[in-house]
């Protein structure tokens, strides 16, 4: 019988593998993806079966007073896998670190782009 931790690891590779593929759609759509970072109950090996995929992308290109561009971003992650919620910041704006983003920057899983 495999362990617990077995399949959280497992969970975890094919979870990072979907937030390629996000980053990857996004990227395609004209998006410059500089970091992307696995965080929450995944991240921490603690998910259940009701647990959101928690991403942070940091983006260049990011307009936070732009809607539409927000909601295409999250379609994108979401069309990856339903579970996937974005949080998105521009690179400084995460460098200064509002308390979401020193968490993410502390507890994360940070991809290689």
């Amino acid at each position: 019988m495999a362990k617990a931790t077995d399949r959280g690891n497992r969970e975890k590779e094919k979870v990072l593998g979907l937030i390629r593929v996000a980053v990857e759609r996004l990227r395609k759509s004209g998006i410059r993806v500089d970091r992307a970072i696995l965080y929450g109950s995944f991240a921490r090996g603690r998910m259940t079966e009701w647990s959101d995929i928690d991403v942070a992308i940091i983006s260049p290109d990011y307009r936070p007073t732009d809607l539409k561009q927000r909601v295409k971003i999250g379609l994108i992650c979401q069309d990856v896998d339903i579970r996937m919620e974005s949080v998105v910041y521009r690179p400084k704006d995460f460098r200064e670190g509002e308390p979401l983003a020193r968490e993410i920057e502390r507890t994360g899983i940070e991809l290689h782009l």
